[in-house]
């Protein structure tokens, strides 16, 4: 009984969570809105205890567009610098509409997003499809970054 008192309380806190970001994004004027985005990563990112989460886009060619907001370990700048998820993971991606792997290792069916991961030291995570625009899609992600799991061991 302690179990499912405890999973119920998680998903009140999950909802709480939830409705407070809607409620936050949903109320921003349009100056506040990289306010309000960048605030609303950070309580995700720290009610799932992970390094890096973000809101961005990838072209269909594979390459991360430059309207990307994160929250975390890495500034934009580093996933910019990168070669990109690749076109193979663009079209998994939109084909399924979310990627969730537990290591890198997980991805050899994908290695230019292997090694995209690899260059920004993300060690687990997911992607969830917001939007699908046939050129470019959005996305929210949320990762697990090495650094941040090291300085924790």
């Amino acid at each position: 009984m302690a179990k499912k008192n405890n999973e119920v309380a998680g998903l009140q806190h999950f909802y709480r969570l939830l409705q407070g970001v809607t409620t936050r994004l949903v109320g921003a004027q349009a100056e506040e809105i990289d306010i309000a985005v960048d605030d609303c990563l950070a309580k995700l990112g720290e009610h799932f205890h992970v390094g890096q989460i973000g809101l961005g886009q990838w072209s269909k060619s594979g390459k991360i567009l430059p309207s990307l907001r994160t929250w975390g370990e890495n500034p934009v700048s580093d996933y910019l610098a990168t070669d990109g998820p690749g076109l193979e993971a663009f079209a998994y991606f939109c084909r399924k509409g979310s990627l969730t792997w537990n290591c890198i290792e997980d991805l050899a069916e994908l290695p230019q997003l292997q090694e995209h991961l690899q260059q920004v030291g993300a060690i687990s995570g997911a992607f969830w499809l917001r939007r699908n625009f046939g050129t470019h899609t959005q996305q929210v992600s949320r990762h697990s970054v090495g650094r941040h799991w090291r300085s924790t061991a």
